[in-house]
């Protein structure tokens, strides 16, 4: 396996990747205008060029509808389709877990028990977030673009 191949499978551990797709005649500033809700919370910063929008969360509320992913890239290309990339630090975290309260508990005899149930908690909310996650946040993302609004533009996004 290449090195490539090999980071793309470690990556895939806390990322997401997807594509949802735009109706027709929908425009880049249209389709960002309809997301851009998502990326107003605090804590987070933005930054669109043309038909790209990358987006990182620096410690967002609980409430915040993305809170999830850490940072992301979002991109309009032919076709036409919302192509994102959406990386989440608590994805990570939960996979790596069971293996530090698996260590404890063979390290320390008291809590050889309470270690394995906080692993297989871990384990569980690992596997329930990354199938979970990802259908939430295209679910979420296809509910947005698919909103109807008075004016849809033209814009200079590329074909």
């Amino acid at each position: 396996m290449s090195e490539h191949g090999l980071l793309r499978l470690i990556d895939w551990i806390w990322t997401v990747r997807g594509a949802v797709p735009l109706a027709p005649g929908q425009t880049c500033d249209t389709a960002f205008a309809r997301l851009d809700p998502l990326f107003r919370e605090p804590g987070t910063t933005r930054r669109r060029e043309g038909d790209t929008l990358v987006f990182h969360k620096s410690d967002p509320l609980s409430q915040d509808p993305m809170a999830v992913w850490d940072r992301g890239h979002l991109q309009i290309v032919a076709g036409p389709a919302l192509h994102y990339r959406l990386a989440s630090r608590a994805l990570g975290f939960c996979f790596l877990a069971p293996a530090l309260f698996l260590g404890l508990s063979l390290l320390l005899e008291t809590a050889h028990v309470s270690g394995r149930v906080f692993a297989g908690f871990f384990v569980a909310l690992y596997i329930i977030g990354r199938m979970l996650e990802p259908w939430l946040v295209a679910a979420r993302l296809a509910r947005l673009l698919a909103a109807t609004d008075q004016a849809d533009n033209a814009d200079s996004c590329p074909a």
